[in-house]
């Protein structure tokens, strides 16, 4: 027995399918093609030995990655297309979006082929950042399926019919999800901190300024949808992004004196108590997370998003019949140029 073969014995079981399907796709050649998804798929294996990855469905690399995202099987008629995240401070390079194979909810990793392909190389000075970059999304399946075990028959399968409840829970989601998947995938992110660390500082100083300025263009245009999705999602991106920042924290057994910048602007800012109260709920919600006994878990989350919100200059209000009001008053920043 070599001491390699000794050490891998010595860990963990792997938790991914012992064949991965890997779809490479825009490689030039078939034999590159064939090598990274050999390499990428012992990589996601070797991960699964720390991240349950049972609910791997499998894995496509392409250079195309917008069209990747859009063909996906999903294994039901999504409503939209998949797109990746883009605006002004992150483009989205990798996904692990659920899908449904024989009544089973999976995911399936999509990666930007040239995010990952530092993998080759351990010498290569971006490998790190792209082994940490799929251990990201391999953390969303183990959260993913973590849900899907508390809340069986939820997650693409239910729709969720009242407006307020949609909207909160969507965001709340988000922000449990990357806080999750964040703390799982610690372990594999050293020098991951500063780059959290600058998005949550950018955003706290971005926020404010920018779901005034969807404000000020509903005044114009009227789109009650579209000033909900562009100013909400302004003021809640600090959120979401402190989710990130703690969640990697937390997965490290780190303080946020690691992060002095980032704990100064949190502290400068009008999002302090909010942060500050997010953060506790979600180290209980990972405290209590195999005891889950309905989505109503994420209430106090939903509580947060609502307060933002009104915060922002969205206020939520339940009419007597059930219905929603948003009410978005007039204020000195959101008073149309």
């Amino acid at each position: 027995m070599t001491e390699q073969q000794s050490q891998e014995e010595a860990l963990p079981e792997p938790t991914a399918p012992e064949l991965i399907p890997v779809s490479a796709r825009g490689f030039t050649d078939t034999t590159d093609a064939e090598n990274f998804a050999h390499h990428i798929a012992y990589t996601v294996r070797a991960i699964s030995r720390y991240i349950d990855l049972s609910r791997l469905d499998g894995i496509t690399v392409a250079f195309d990655y917008d069209e990747a995202l859009a063909e996906l099987d999903r294994g039901y008629e999504p409503t939209r297309t998949l797109t990746r995240t883009s605006d002004n401070r992150v483009i989205g390079v990798a996904m692990a979006p659920a899908v449904i194979r024989d009544s089973v909810v999976k995911s399936h990793l999509v990666f930007h082929a040239p995010m990952v392909m530092p993998i080759l190389d351990e010498n290569d000075e971006n490998y790190r950042q792209a082994l940490y970059l799929i251990a990201h999304e391999c953390a969303h399946i183990e959260e993913l399926h973590l849900r899907d075990k508390r809340f069986p028959g939820t997650i693409l399968q239910a729709v969720i019919t009242d407006f307020e409840e949609a909207l909160l829970s969507q965001t709340s989601e988000a922000i449990w999800s990357e806080y999750a998947a964040c703390r799982l995938s610690g372990v594999f992110g050293a020098e991951q901190a500063p780059a959290y660390e600058e998005g949550l500082v950018g955003a706290l100083g971005a926020a404010r300024e920018e779901a005034n300025t969807a404000i000020r263009a509903y005044r114009l245009h009227g789109n009650l949808n579209r000033v909900i999705e562009e100013a909400g999602r302004s003021c809640c991106e600090p959120l979401r992004l402190a989710a990130y920042l703690i969640g990697h924290l937390d997965g490290r057994n780190e303080s946020w004196d690691v992060v002095p910048d980032a704990r100064g602007a949190v502290a400068d800012s009008e999002y302090a108590p909010f942060i500050e109260r997010m953060t506790e709920v979600l180290r209980e919600l990972w405290e209590t997370a195999e005891s889950w006994e309905s989505p109503t878990v994420f209430n106090p989350l939903h509580v947060i998003v609502r307060e933002v919100f009104e915060m922002g200059g969205l206020t939520l209000i339940r009419q007597d019949d059930g219905s929603l009001y948003v009410d978005i008053p007039f204020s000195d920043g959101t008073m149309p140029l």
